[in-house]
């Protein structure tokens, strides 16, 4: 039944649907949720932001143990089957990580807000990302499922453990460092950096900076291409030292982490923006 549905999937392919479903399949991957986490943290409220954040770390956690345990495979290779940007398709299949994460993120920003508009516009964007890893021969069908269910289960789990949040992610920056020694896995180590900066930074802003948001609109937008220039310039720029070195990755991600959550937050305050 899941390859019939996915051939049939990808039996309307067509250049243009190409595009779409490429571009679609962005908002489950790492670009968009950096800017959508930047205009919650930096513009909109920052409590808001931490909480979604925390919900979709946990949503990377569980998604990787998830993987582990299934461990299927991919439809990437199969005869039949028209696979487009496979370098996003690491790991095994089952649940599908684009779908958990933009179903995590989206429902735990609906449900924080409690905003039933916003709850529709979720359904549609985790719809439209599952539907993009079938047609672009990434996912089964069975994987976006999962994926999406998974992401509402983590959202219940994350919201109702947020009060717990920076003890739990102590507890996941160490258990995903130990995955990583066991397993031996780049993205493991990078995630552990991540979870650090986070962790730091957050830390720095709430005891040495507590910055406000506002709604002066110009200063806004200043704050935010402020801010993306600064992370794209470390992520970017940092890449020259690293060269293929995991924990020099994990120590580039960590930074820019850590510049997002807490030093990005003293520029807003020293600049008064």
């Amino acid at each position: 039944m899941n390859l019939e549905i996915l051939k049939w999937v990808q039996s309307f392919h067509h250049p243009v649907l190409d595009q779409w479903f490429l571009g679609i399949t962005l908002l489950g991957e790492e670009t968009f949720v950096l800017v959508l986490f930047a205009f919650l943290y930096w513009i909109l409220d920052k409590e808001l932001a931490k909480r979604v954040v925390y919900v979709y770390f946990l949503s990377l956690m569980i998604n990787h143990g998830l993987k582990s345990l299934f461990a299927v495979p991919r439809p990437v290779g199969l005869e039949g089957i028209r696979s487009l940007r496979t370098h996003t398709a690491t790991g095994y299949a089952f649940p599908s990580g684009h779908t958990q994460g933009v179903s995590a993120l989206f429902f735990s920003l609906s449900a924080s807000v409690k905003s039933r508009g916003l709850t529709v516009v979720a359904v549609v964007l985790v719809a439209l990302v599952a539907l993009s890893r079938v047609y672009l021969g990434l996912h089964w069908p069975t994987d976006v499922l999962g994926g999406a269910v998974a992401g509402l289960g983590v959202v219940w789990l994350g919201l109702g453990s947020f009060k717990k949040a920076r003890g739990i992610l102590a507890v996941l920056f160490s258990l995903v460092l130990a995955g990583y020694l066991v397993q031996g896995e780049a993205h493991l180590l990078q995630l552990a950096g991540i979870l650090a900066g986070y962790l730091l930074g957050e830390l720095f802003e709430r005891k040495r900076v507590d910055f406000s948001n506002h709604r002066v609109p110009w200063l806004n937008v200043l704050r935010l291409l402020t801010g993306l220039i600064g992370m794209v310039v470390l992520k970017e720029g940092l890449k020259v030292f690293y060269l293929e070195s995991h924990f020099l990755d994990s120590l580039r991600y960590g930074i820019v982490t850590f510049y997002a959550m807490g030093l990005m937050p003293w520029i807003i305050k020293r600049l008064n923006i």
